[in-house]
């Protein structure tokens, strides 16, 4: 029988870890090593944003890998990966390759079928055309994904869901909240990493107050660069760990869109 339930599957998505400093800890600690330069002048909390998402874009970083659960519907070919009541996917940057598969049997959970990105332009409006105009003869278990144009958070399956079907999401992922958002516990980065992202904060704020030029500025992000090459080299979960994203690297894919021609 196909799995059918009408809530999230597993446990609610973790988006923060414990310990470390906490956001507005980090930022205060931030403007007194600047001599106290931003809090005069910048939004500390959009600066806290802005150099966050930087840090974690810096690299591939293992913590930034993670995954989610949606429920399709009969007839529903769009999810909002935003909405807590489907896949609560909002810091999604980027989906893994191989990362979204269907589990069509709930007596064999360990069976699956990769559901492929669907790249090519002229065929994700084709799959719009078919799947709006004409739902019951193009249904079926979702085979392909793409991002809606115009709407980046929202994952479309063609063809469309003929049953309810549960899907997994495996992808790479970056805060995305507003300062009027901003919690306090630090998303996603580790509590042993906090000191990297302070350091970023600092040079962003030197950056801003007294010039790319400026010896402090300049200094800081020394710092940073060296910081981050040194953690790049040691992220595996035991000594020894190699950790290799290159296999990504040719087809991996987001709501950033891609060259590269789908696999079929």
């Amino acid at each position: 029988m196909p799995v059918i339930v009408n809530q999230p599957l597993g446990p609610p998505k973790q988006t923060s870890v414990r310990g470390g400093w906490t956001c507005s800890q980090l930022i205060e600690m931030a403007d007194r090593r600047t001599e106290r330069r931003g809090s005069k002048t910048l939004d500390l909390q959009s600066e806290f944003l802005m150099a966050l998402q930087e840090f974690c874009m810096e690299y591939r970083w293992p913590w930034r890998r993670t995954t989610t659960q949606l429920m399709t519907s009969a007839g529903n070919w769009e999810y909002d990966l935003t909405d807590p009541a489907n896949a609560n996917a909002p810091d999604l940057q980027q989906f893994m390759q191989h990362g979204v598969k269907i589990y069509p049997n709930s007596a064999q959970p360990n069976q699956y079928s990769e559901v492929t990105p669907l790249f090519e332009r002229d065929l994700q409006d084709a799959a719009i055309f078919a799947n709006t105009n004409y739902p019951t003869s193009n249904s079926g278990p979702p085979a392909q994904y793409f991002m809606m144009p115009g709407d980046f958070m929202t994952i479309a399956f063609t063809p469309v869901p003929d049953q309810s079907y549960a899907v997994q999401l495996g992808y790479w992922a970056v805060p995305n909240i507003t300062d009027d958002s901003l919690p306090e516990a630090i998303p996603l980065v580790p509590s042993f990493l906090h000191h990297v992202l302070l350091k970023k904060l600092e040079g962003q704020i030197f950056r801003y107050t007294i010039g790319e030029g400026a010896e402090k500025y300049q200094a800081a992000m020394r710092e940073y660069t060296a910081l981050v090459t040194k953690y790049q080299g040691s992220m595996g979960i035991v000594p020894g760990e190699h950790i290799d994203w290159s296999a990504d690297d040719s087809t991996e894919w987001g709501n950033g869109g891609s060259a590269v021609q789908s696999t079929r």
